[in-house]
């Protein structure tokens, strides 16, 4: 892209100079100054604490070429042409699809949303789609697919900005993948961000909506428009797939005049959805269930554990063979491929230990993953539930209560801790959620322990065996972010260190 190729698109106006005099190459694109080099772009984004605009003298100094600003300035460098916006941030996406070639346009395109289960699906229908004989890559906030390339999400964005989405995306392209499955944030696709702004979808999928992010989008009735948004791009001819026990589903499909598969895991819904699922037998470590289905019967069996797994796994077995257009028998071996399915990083994944403790590692930080984890541990666990989690600083305050109380519930004890307090005081994060925590409080089992390395070490040494520790809200994250920035983290490794050190102690 030249930056002659720039001023040809619609949103973009040339305000310093008045002419273009030479047409330099656009040779990268970025948002952060810091990251810019010889023959960038620059976006000067608004950010939560700061303003792109103060950094633009900064972009020059390490060799940006061309400005993207959302109004006119006090003062140009001649070392830069200045182009004007609407909004930088929403700009992005047209700019860097623009830039990277149009890759989605090039793709079949899945996109999934939702409060929980995300990550998970994006796995499953890319997981599908290759047993299935197609070639898939995906993004999600665990991690990336090109080809058979799969590396760790750097970002700390489970859709990231559109420069580097499209960027991944060209890197599905070209590694001959024909499907790039798109964990699609109501961040991403808020208008105000417009980071997926410019795709197309041949295909969607709706997992649920408990209450996340309001810190964001105000209220719970714009999270939920923001999130239908991914059903308004899906292109003509494409499908949504939805979750039907989902109180908000009805959003959902009226948001396309496409297609529209839903199903349902609770029998009382069976009547008005599409695909009714039989759950049969939920062990620890699989789930055997029942695929009613266009008129025919499936018997699946999956080594993932609870409802939410069989959920994620039906939401992403509708789509792949509704993508693919599998017939009856092709259909049949898929189904029996099901028991091939691989869980993520930082998704109920369970540490081996010589205590005779079940010990579950998992993302889980809303309402509604605590609402769909606990019962189905309580069920699980011959002796106590011992649970241990935060609430990421400046998101969502009004959720941290109601974490508390689900936890209370089903928790014999609780142990409050960080997870990502940011520029927030850690003890008043935890005193908030602890407010849910009544009843634990009352029986002396309520733990505050803010340094989260110290409050695993405490899990282990209060636990008994046949007892349960629930290790969650960090999951697969490397990092934990504090007013002192980010200090690198593994929730494996400091569960297996405190394993050793209990040993060792003993």
């Amino acid at each position: 892209m030249r930056q002659s190729d720039l001023l040809k698109l619609p949103i973009c106006k040339l305000i310093y100079p008045d002419t273009l005099i030479e047409d330099f190459k656009i040779k990268g694109l970025h948002y952060n100054s810091r990251e810019c080099k010889e023959g960038y772009l620059f976006f000067a984004t608004d950010g939560t604490h700061t303003d792109g605009h103060n950094y633009i003298e900064d972009a020059i100094a390490n060799g940006a070429t061309t400005i993207v600003v959302s109004h006119p300035l006090n003062n140009y460098n001649s070392k830069a042409i200045y182009i004007m916006v609407d909004s930088p941030r929403r700009a992005m996406s047209l700019v860097a699809s623009s830039f990277y070639g149009e890759p989605q346009k090039k793709l079949h395109v899945v996109g999934v949303t939702g409060t929980d289960g995300k990550s998970s699906t994006v796995s499953l229908v890319s997981q599908l789609l290759d047993l299935a004989g197609a070639t898939s890559g995906f993004i999600s906030t665990v991690e990336f697919k090109a080809g058979n390339e799969i590396y760790p999400n750097p970002y700390r964005q489970s859709t990231p900005e559109a420069v580097e989405l499209y960027q991944i995306l060209k890197q599905i392209m070209e590694s001959k993948s024909d499907y790039a499955v798109i964990e699609a944030t109501s961040h991403a696709l808020s208008p105000k961000n417009n980071r997926l702004g410019d795709i197309q979808f041949d295909a969607a999928i709706f997992t649920n909506v408990t209450q996340e992010h309001l810190e964001f989008h105000k209220t719970l009735k714009q999270y939920r428009k923001d999130k239908s948004q991914l059903f308004k791009q899906i292109k003509v001819g494409g499908f949504g797939v939805v979750n039907g026990d989902d109180k908000n589903h009805k959003l959902f499909v009226k948001a396309t005049k496409e297609k529209v598969i839903s199903y349902s895991l609770n029998r009382r819904n069976f009547k008005k959805v599409d695909c009714q699922v039989r759950v049969e037998k939920l062990l620890a470590t699989s789930s055997s269930f029942t695929i009613d289905y266009n008129g025919e019967s499936y018997k699946a069996t999956i080594k993932l554990p609870s409802k939410f797994n069989i959920a994620n796994t039906v939401a992403a077995y509708l789509t792949v063979i509704n993508l693919l257009k599998l017939n009856h028998d092709q259909i049949k071996e898929l189904t029996k491929k099901l028991t091939l399915l691989k869980p993520i990083n930082g998704r109920m994944n369970t540490i081996d230990n010589d205590l005779d403790l079940n010990l579950i590692i998992d993302y889980a930080h809303t309402p509604g993953a605590f609402k769909q984890l606990f019962p189905s541990i309580k069920k699980q666990t011959e002796g106590q539930i011992i649970s241990l989690f935060g609430s990421g600083g400046e998101r969502d305050t009004k959720k941290r209560p109601i974490q508390g109380a689900i936890a209370d519930k089903y928790s014999n004890i609780i142990i409050l801790t960080d997870e990502d307090p940011r520029l927030e005081d850690s003890m008043e994060i935890i005193n908030q959620i602890a407010k849910g925590c009544k009843k634990a409080k009352k029986r002396n089992q309520l733990y505050l322990i803010p340094n989260r390395k110290e409050a695993i070490e405490f899990a282990l040494t209060i636990a008994q065996p046949k007892d349960t520790i629930l290790f969650l809200g960090k999951g697969h994250e490397s990092c934990i972010i504090t007013k002192e920035g980010k200090r690198p983290w593994s929730e494996h490794q400091v569960v297996k260190e405190a394993l050793t050190k209990r040993a060792t102690k003993k």
